[in-house]
């Protein structure tokens, strides 16, 4: 049988050719190898029973225990003659699992409005600002938060904040992860009332949490670096994007497949316009006249090529509320790119998956990190680090303060928000003073 040593490599030589880091996978394989208490990771296929029965009995989350019964069939998968039966004992624990998170899940639905849960629901905005797709990232959040703190019922964790605070700031890799999952138990209260009554004082202490982690998550971003080491390892300056959108260009044909058309064209979008968020994944596109009133309302994100003046609006974005719909010209640079993609890969949208449909935003942050761990090798900057490279390449000495927040609206922040984007060197205070000697450098 292979060592652990081995079956990691293994698996890692795998993730490398997916162009994924696989750091969830080991992290999961470690808690797995505490777990078998000094058995090697083989004893998976083994000793099956035993193994699955240990993780079963650990995870009381369905959501955490299905994680980790993938990493332990990733493991199945890189082991010599396993027996079909093995194979099916840990199938069976994986189905078993998704059924039990999908049950999880249902409960947690029911704390919010009805329609909420309407998979076929629309987007438009239904209940104090919120729409389809608020909704199902609090669920999303809520499930995750249970999976971290290995709980299977969110009662259990929303009504005791004296235990459950500190183990899921413990649990969180970064300070705007602990805010979302926060925020998301908040809106337990918001939405359910009987949560708000029977429990005032867990609700009081939960919004104290919420307080405290925005102040720190304020402070954090006034700090203008990367907020975790993973963000610091993927940062990619913007003249290394424009470095790599010229090594396509001056290459072989760009537009030779779609998957290469399409880098392509992401490379020359991060080249030309200030970045949006995770908002590209379903921008419909509409040549040669403009969409109807039906149209624009089932596509509020689109571009429109018509001969004058081609532009692209993004009508749905997380903070249409505040900015409404951001709408630009597209530079000719970027309509040369587009133009010759479409020509060459006709299609709906501006990106597609391999079936020809528009991204989830959720499947486009994922397939534009695929991508930039193409084109940078070790980095794999996802949408918010090419925001944050905009951003600090950004001349403020050549910049009114109105182009600056014409910037800002583009990228749907405010001026404010933009300069916590950036990302600087900082340096001690008295080293500002234009050569001048800081009074506490100063000798009597």
């Amino acid at each position: 049988m292979p060592t652990d040593d081995q079956i990691r490599e293994a698996i890692a030589k795998e993730m490398k050719r997916k162009k994924t880091s696989g750091t969830d996978t080991f992290s999961r394989l470690d808690a797995i190898a505490s777990l078998l208490d000094g058995k090697p990771l083989s004893a998976l296929s083994t000793e099956p029973a035993d193994t699955c029965r240990t993780l079963v009995e650990h995870f009381e989350s369905p959501f955490a225990l299905g994680l980790h019964i993938r990493a332990a069939i990733c493991v199945i998968n890189r082991l010599p003659n396993v027996p079909a039966e093995v194979r099916g004992l840990w199938q069976d624990a994986k189905d078993k699992a998704e059924i039990d998170a999908e049950a999880v899940k249902t409960e947690i639905q029911k704390n919010f409005p009805p329609w909420a849960s309407n998979e076929v629901a629309t987007t438009e905005t239904r209940e104090g600002g919120a729409t389809l797709k608020t909704f199902q990232g609090y669920v999303s959040d809520l499930q995750h938060a249970l999976g971290k703190l290995n709980v299977r019922n969110l009662e259990t964790v929303v009504s005791n904040p004296e235990e459950f605070a500190e183990k899921l700031r413990s649990a969180c890799t970064s300070e705007g992860t602990l805010k979302n999952h926060i925020s998301s138990i908040l809106c337990i209260y918001k939405y359910n009332p009987r949560m708000k009554e029977t429990y005032p004082k867990a609700f009081d202490r939960w919004s104290k949490e919420s307080a405290i982690q925005r102040s720190r998550q304020i402070k954090e971003s006034r700090l203008n670096a990367p907020s975790n080491s993973r963000q610091a390892q993927n940062f990619v300056p913007m003249a290394e994007w424009r470095v790599a959108l010229d090594l396509l260009a001056k290459g072989e044909d760009p537009h030779l497949s779609l998957k290469k058309s399409q880098s392509f064209l992401l490379l020359s979008y991060a080249c030309a316009f200030p970045p949006k968020r995770a908002d590209l994944g379903s921008v419909r596109i509409f040549r040669g006249s403009e969409p109807s009133e039906e149209e624009r309302n089932e596509h509020p994100n689109h571009i429109v090529l018509i001969d004058g003046e081609p532009r692209m609006t993004i009508g749905q974005h997380k903070t249409a509320k505040h900015y409404d719909a951001i709408e630009e010209v597209l530079p000719d640079s970027f309509l040369r790119v587009l133009k010759d993609s479409l020509d060459r890969h006709p299609r709906l949208f501006l990106f597609v998956d391999s079936e020809g449909n528009a991204f989830t935003p959720q499947c486009f942050s994922k397939w534009f990190i695929r991508n930039t761990k193409e084109m940078f090798g070790d980095k794999a900057p996802g949408v918010s680090l090419l925001r944050h490279a905009f951003c600090t390449d950004l001349d403020l000495n050549s910049m009114t303060g109105l182009q600056l927040d014409n910037v800002a609206a583009k990228m749907g922040h405010s001026a404010a928000r933009q300069m916590e984007y950036r990302f600087v060197e900082s340096k001690p205070i008295h080293q500002y003073s234009r050569g001048r000697k800081s009074v506490i450098d100063r000798k009597d």
